[in-house]
C-alpha cells in the first residue's frame, strides 16, 4: 500500500474509534421527564409520594421543593420538609441530588435534610 493511503486509513480509524459515546449529544433529559407522581422510600423506611408539576415544583409527603434537571438526567433542588418529631412539628431545609435512569422511570440518589437524624438519606423513587 502506498503511504498516503495508509495515512488516510489511519486518520479515519483514529477519528472513528476515538469518539466517546458519553460525549455525544444522545442525552435528552428535560423537566417534562419529571412531571408526574413518584413513590418510594428514603433511608430505607420513610415512605414518600411526590408530585412534580411542569415547572419542577415538588409537593407531597411534607415536601415543598423545586427541582431542575440537566440534559444528562442529574436532578437537583432545594426546599423544605415538614414532619412531626415527638411533640414538635418541624420544618427543616432540604436539598436533593438525584439521577434519573435511562428509561426515565427511576430516580435514585440522596436527600439531605437539615435535621440530625435525616442527613444524607438514600432515596429510591419510581414513576407511577
Amino acid at each position: 500500500m502506498k503511504p498516503k493511503i495508509i495515512f488516510v486509513l489511519l486518520i479515519i480509524l483514529f477519528t472513528t474509534c476515538s469518539k466517546n459515546p458519553a460525549d455525544s449529544s444522545d442525552f435528552n433529559y428535560t423537566l417534562s421527564d419529571l412531571v408526574g407522581t413518584w413513590a418510594g422510600t428514603a433511608k430505607g423506611n420513610i415512605s414518600l409520594e411526590l408530585n412534580v408539576d411542569s415547572e419542577g415544583k415538588v409537593s407531597g409527603s411534607g415536601v415543598s421543593s423545586q427541582w431542575s434537571i440537566d440534559s444528562k438526567g442529574k436532578v437537583t433542588g432545594g426546599g423544605s420538609l415538614s414532619f412531626s418529631s415527638g411533640s414538635y412539628y418541624t420544618v427543616a431545609g432540604a436539598s436533593w441530588s438525584l439521577q434519573l435512569d435511562s428509561e426515565k422511570t427511576n430516580l435514585s440518589g440522596e436527600y439531605d435534610v437539615a435535621y440530625p437524624s435525616l442527613h444524607n438519606m438514600a432515596i429510591e423513587l419510581t414513576k407511577e
